[in-house]
């Protein structure tokens, strides 16, 4: 994350050398210059310039409208364990903003990750739906207190997002009335580690933790990777006020915490593994990423499914109707039944006509679409006959089918057989 120099000094936003060293940008008296951290072995000091081997580094120039939207820290606090610093998160949530819970528990997860987003290979999205806009506001203010170099933005399109500085690492909370497909596209790639975004014949590597409040997204329930809504609906009770003051008190309380447990975990974070094939395929990217913020904790991270549970059920019910499992599932039974060594793709439609009516949800089913999907799976047909496309029923394709049928929580995913 730093930019080479003449005469041997370096720009940086901030960054993990090896060795466990690390430099963060730091609050000073002038929002505009903020200072360098640097961090090595629980000893840490604070400079305008900070020389580290041959190279003296210093803060990147970031523009000032930027540097004054952001909430740096003030400092590197202490940092006693995850339980402890994940639960203090999720009261403040819960406070503040009077969730469930169990999404204060997901949020605070979120917020963590945020510090340590460069050593994960998923960024979490946040989508904030429902009916009380002011609630939703809140999430957003507070995620701007605790989340590593949250940034507000509004009107944000493919363009201006990728005028942002590369490699910041940033929060970014958006609100705006409709997120575009175009810029949906841009928001997925952002969320990938090592997935820049090319604009103007450069290559940005934009990678960001989000924050969504609109009132339209374009093609959501399609996006890839760890998308987590967040329902902010009325509640009983009066919430406390949260007022410019209060969050520079909360801001300045957890983030030299959170920073400390950004030096303590980075590396666990890294190197975190964890069995997340008991989630239905679309939330496997979202359970990881939340359990590789709390590495040396297995309570925690066996909590996801409890926390998670919802979000299954929800997934697996839409399953019935899913045409990629309803897919798979037709191919189980011309599996399972094998009177025919090929079978034509119509044939594959007809039947998943049949279980979608029996579901109460009737519709056609294409048989060109099928094949496209057929082919996403890995599966080949035959060339074309005159009675239309074969698939030939082979021991390959029963397992390949076994396979897809486990992978998508297919219904009598169980009954193929050979």
């Amino acid at each position: 994350m730093s930019v080479v120099l003449s005469r041997g000094a370096r720009f940086t936003a901030g960054e993990a050398l090896p060795g466990g060293i690390f430099l963060e940008l730091i609050g000073s008296g002038d929002t505009l210059r903020p200072n360098l951290l640097y961090w090595q072995n629980g000893e840490h000091s604070v400079a305008s310039v900070v020389e580290h081997g041959s190279l003296k580094y210093k803060p990147r120039s970031v523009n000032a409208s930027i540097l004054r939207a952001l909430s740096l820290p003030c400092g590197v606090g202490s940092f006693t364990s995850e339980r402890e610093l994940c639960g203090e998160v999720c009261d403040l949530v819960a406070k503040f903003v009077g969730l469930s819970p169990k999404v204060c528990s997901l949020l605070a997860r979120v917020v963590m990750a945020t510090w340590v987003l460069d050593a994960l290979e998923c960024a979490p999205t946040i989508l904030l739906e429902g009916p009380d806009r002011e609630r939703a506001v809140r999430v957003l203010r507070l995620a701007h207190c605790l989340c590593r170099r949250g940034l507000p933005m509004s009107a944000v399109t493919p363009t201006s997002l990728c005028t942002l500085p590369s490699r910041m690492h940033f929060t970014l909370l958006i609100r705006q009335q409709v997120i575009s497909s175009r810029l949906g596209d841009v928001l997925q790639a952002v969320s990938r580690r090592d997935t820049p975004v090319l604009r103007g014949g450069q290559l940005r590597d934009l990678f960001a933790t989000q924050f969504i409040l609109c009132d339209q997204v374009a093609d959501c329930a399609d996006w890839p990777g760890a998308m987590l809504r967040v329902p902010c609906v009325p509640a009983n009770g009066k919430l406390p006020a949260f007022d410019p003051e209060t969050q520079r008190r909360v801001a300045g309380e957890l983030q030299p915490k959170l920073l400390a447990y950004r030096f303590a975990r980075y590396a666990d974070v890294g190197a975190s593994s964890f069995d997340s094939s008991k989630f239905v395929l679309p939330l496997r990217e979202l359970a990881s990423t939340l359990a590789a913020t709390t590495p040396t904790d297995g309570g925690l991270q066996n909590d996801l499914h409890a926390l998670l549970e919802n979000g299954n059920s929800e997934i697996r019910s839409a399953r019935w109707v899913d045409l990629d499992g309803v897919i798979i599932e037709s191919l189980a039974v011309f599996c399972r039944e094998a009177k025919e060594s090929t079978i034509f793709v119509g044939q594959i439609a007809e039947v998943c006509e049949a279980i979608l009516k029996g579901r109460g949800e009737p519709r056609n089913v294409d048989p060109g679409e099928v094949g496209r999907r057929l082919k996403a799976f890995g599966l080949s047909t035959e060339p074309r006959v005159a009675q239309g496309v074969r698939l030939r029923i082979s021991n390959a394709v029963a397992v390949r089918v076994q396979e897809l049928a486990q992978e998508l929580d297919v219904p009598g995913r169980n009954t193929v057989l050979v």
